[in-house]
């Protein structure tokens, strides 16, 4: 039998945070609450994001995967630069 991986992370997942540069967001729609469309996220197959299952049933990004060798990510173009400085956290 084979078994399927589920990997559900909460809101804003470690490698696409909510960076803040100066108080200013830097990641569009980072807990995934509106709709995706438009909104700077690439997700590859297997991904997906499902509402009520996130921390305090807030919406959170989903990876079913049943194959150990193959892996994507989810990804997003941030405009930072040299010399400054980004905090970023998560919940996974």
């Amino acid at each position: 039998m084979e078994m399927k991986n589920c990997f559900c992370l909460a809101a804003s997942v470690f490698f696409m945070l909510p960076l803040l540069a100066d108080e200013t967001q830097l990641v569009l729609n980072g807990g995934f609450e509106s709709s995706m469309k438009g909104k700077g996220w690439h997700l590859p197959v297997k991904w997906r994001v499902a509402d009520g299952i996130g921390r305090k049933e807030s919406c959170a990004l989903v990876w079913e995967n049943d194959s150990p060798e193959t892996f994507s990510f989810p990804k997003q173009n941030i405009p930072i630069g040299p010399g400054t400085r980004y905090t970023f956290g998560g919940w996974v």
